[in-house]
């Protein structure tokens, strides 16, 4: 099938056989596409592939998160399909797209679809758009009703709603005794209470289905200990990968070393936690939660408080000078030995940053005053969205989360789909969703409702470095997920908008600013191919027309 739109062999990307394999309407593909990669050109190719293969183009939906982006996309398509009346492009890099757009065309007119005097039928829309016309199609179900006006900046409303709950304090209710003790203990302080509940109420869709479909706070604390132990895991995992196997049994012995000259001073350290780790280990410990501590211990004979490589091996971190000539020719020689791993590790792109992160971790269960806290919270919280949701209603009003959440009550849940989900999944063929990485937990969760749990149906296009949704619960591991279910990951390397120096520049900082493990399969996302290092970007434009 590929072979089909395959242009003539000049002037051709490197990446240009990733392309051609992402336009396989058979599979389904995460597509990692930095800046300036093309990835709209992309996009527009996969639909027109699509277009050509369904019976009606109201099977396919793409999904942005602009309507600036959801017109540019709208008028790419129909601009191919105008062009594609046009002679065949003497340009190789028009070509892929003129020959998809003239399948269309043929399709089109068998069909009877009429596209270019009814545009509307391209189901091009954001994701707030998607929201609105779920919760209309079923308003009860949604619990919406008649459709409110939505609040880009709902804080006010927030505002109402904690104040309404902190007007309950002197009532006789069955929170009255958690909503006091968690003001307690915040010094009786209301603004700083009020500030936090604020903070809960915009990230409410992280919590509140935890809340919903749990019955019971016991169940909540398993959920939330599973949920450390596998961050715990994962944040062990990033730091190991990075260590040499043969380093193992010396790094060990170093750390035993350092905790019984710390212990025999009486100093303060977290490497006490290495105290005789060289009689219960060959190898440095897996990633079981148990074995936290001692991972904290490592780091702390390594990395600086300050989050830097220590610069020496001095006596604060277990190395005295030694009195005795042994002494001194034993504490020469581990410093020297300390040196060389710190030399070695330094040199490993991402090992300090791994380092850092798990000084940053809970404990891998919460004690009685924690648990105590979150009680208070589980007692509180849906008290206070009910009063939300009576804030809306008084204003006639909801926020972009309620509006989501909305559409995902109208879908239903994977065992109990809506007449509405299973509807959406019959008509729906093919999902595409543009800037993947600024998706949040709830928008992931409409995309299953909508394919019924179907990934062969979806394409996502993404950036780690382009997230910029974070304000609206934007979650970058939801791309990490996503790509667990859809195996299929391409990554578009070649950049036809910047200088290499400038790519160079934003891949050195990035890799200070994005979490570990953020690229997948070890990708690049900036990767100047090295034949074009020399070519001005602009040159590069005019030659691929991206």
């Amino acid at each position: 099938m590929l072979n089909e739109f395959v242009p003539n062999q000049t002037n051709l990307p490197p990446d240009f056989h990733e392309r051609q394999r992402a336009l396989d309407p058979t599979q389904s593909f995460i597509c990692e596409a930095p800046a300036g990669s093309g990835k709209t050109e992309l996009l527009t190719q996969r639909f027109l592939t699509l277009l050509s293969r369904v019976e009606r183009p109201e099977e396919i939906l793409a999904i942005t998160f602009t309507r600036k982006a959801t017109g540019e996309m709208r008028e790419r398509i129909i601009k191919a399909l105008r062009d594609a009346q046009l002679p065949t492009p003497k340009e190789s890099h028009k070509q892929t797209t003129w020959k998809l757009a003239r399948a269309v065309i043929e399709k089109d007119q068998e069909f009877q679809w009429n596209l270019l005097e009814n545009p509307s039928r391209l189901r091009i829309q954001t994701f707030d758009s998607l929201c609105t016309s779920l919760t209309r199609q079923l308003p009860i179900e949604s619990t919406l009703g008649a459709q409110p006006q939505i609040q880009e900046d709902a804080e006010e409303l927030y505002r109402r709603a904690v104040r309404a709950l902190l007007a309950t304090l002197e009532d006789n209710t069955p929170w009255a005794k958690s909503l006091s003790e968690l003001l307690g203990l915040l010094d009786n302080r209301f603004d700083r209470f009020e500030n936090l509940m604020i903070h809960m109420l915009a990230r409410r869709e992280t919590w509140l289905p935890m809340l919903i479909s749990s019955q019971s706070t016991r169940n909540i604390k398993q959920i939330l200990e599973e949920n450390f132990c596998n961050v715990i895991g994962e944040r062990i995992n990033a730091v190991r990968e990075k260590i040499p196997s043969h380093l193992h049994q010396e790094i060990i012995t170093l750390a035993a070393y350092a905790a019984a000259n710390l212990r025999a001073e009486n100093y303060r350290s977290t490497i006490l936690n290495c105290l005789d780790m060289d009689l219960e280990f060959q190898q440095l410990p897996d990633n079981q939660p148990k074995h936290l501590s001692r991972w904290v211990g490592l780091a702390g004979l390594f990395v600086s408080f300050a989050g830097e490589w220590r610069k020496s091996a001095s006596v604060k971190i277990g190395f005295p000078l030694g009195e005795t000539r042994d002494e001194k020719q034993i504490s020469a020689h581990r410093k020297q030995q300390w040196k060389n791993i710190i030399d070695v590790l330094s040199l490993r792109e991402g090992t300090l940053d791994a380092f850092k992160n798990l000084r940053s971790l809970p404990k891998p269960t919460l004690d009685e005053e924690q648990w105590r806290i979150l009680q208070a919270l589980f007692d509180i919280l849906p008290v206070l969205v009910a009063q939300l949701t009576l804030v809306f209603r008084a204003q006639n009003a909801i926020d972009f989360t309620e509006l989501s959440l909305a559409a995902r009550r109208a879908l239903g849940d994977a065992d109990t789909p809506s007449n509405l989900a299973l509807r959406m999944d019959y008509q729906l063929r093919h999902i595409l969703v543009d800037e993947f990485q600024d998706t949040s937990d709830i928008q992931f969760n409409i995309i299953q409702g909508l394919i019924g749990g179907d990934f062969k149906k979806l394409f996502c296009v993404g950036d780690a470095k382009q997230a910029i949704y974070g304000f609206r619960g934007g979650e970058l591991s939801v791309f990490q997920d996503c790509a667990k279910l859809v195996p299929q990951v391409r990554t578009l390397a070649n950049n036809y908008r910047s200088l290499p120096e400038i790519i160079n520049f934003n891949n050195s900082l990035f890799r200070t600013i994005l979490p570990l493990g953020q690229n997948f399969e070890g990708h690049d996302p900036f990767t100047v191919n090295p034949e074009d290092q020399n070519v001005p970007s602009e040159v590069k434009a005019e030659e691929t027309g991206c």
